[in-house]
This record gives C-alpha cells, structure tokens and sequence, in this order.
C-alpha cells in the first residue's frame, strides 16, 4: 500500500484474552509518530504507547464448535484430534 512504517518504531506484543478465547497480535507505538498510506490517501498520527490489532486468532473448543455448527443448520459427523488433543478436525454435514 506504498506505507512508510518504520518497524523499528513498534513492539509486537501478543495478548492472550481468557474471555474471548482468543489471541490478539498488537503493534504498539515506541514514539509519537505519523504513518503515511500512500494507496489510501491517507496519514495516521501514533501517540507513544498506542497500539494497533493486527490480528485475532480465536482459538476453538469441540463443544463451541459443535454450537456453531448447529447454530448453522449443520452437525459433526465426526471429529478428529491430534494426539496431545491440541488440534481437532471437524467434518461437518447438513442437519436434516
């Protein structure tokens, strides 16, 4: 996007939110800077210690996926997981 970010002026910082059962990626701002966005015609101000989400990885539990899945009309047809139980694969089909 023509962006003129200096990396060297943000921490990456990955947070770990209980509640949302997810990981948040942040970029957080070293010093009080301006980014220019060349693509969007645009200029973001940074205050020192701001920070921006970059990315949510929401982790999963086989009963919250089972919910989804219904929630959608479909159901598991059957499921499998790695052997420390880490990793889960779903096959999910249409419910009648």
């Amino acid at each position: 996007l023509g962006a003129d970010f200096n990396e060297s002026h943000f921490r990456h910082v990955a947070l770990y939110n209980e509640e949302e059962n997810w990981i948040e990626m942040r970029l957080v701002s070293l010093i009080a800077q301006r980014v220019r966005i060349d693509a969007l015609d645009l200029e973001v101000g940074f205050a020192e210690g701001e920070s921006i989400r970059t990315e949510i990885s929401t982790k999963f539990t086989p009963a919250g996926v089972n919910r989804e899945l219904m929630a959608a009309g479909m159901k598991v047809l059957d499921q499998w997981t790695d052997d420390g139980g880490d990793f889960l694969l779903s096959l999910a089909g249409v419910n009648p």
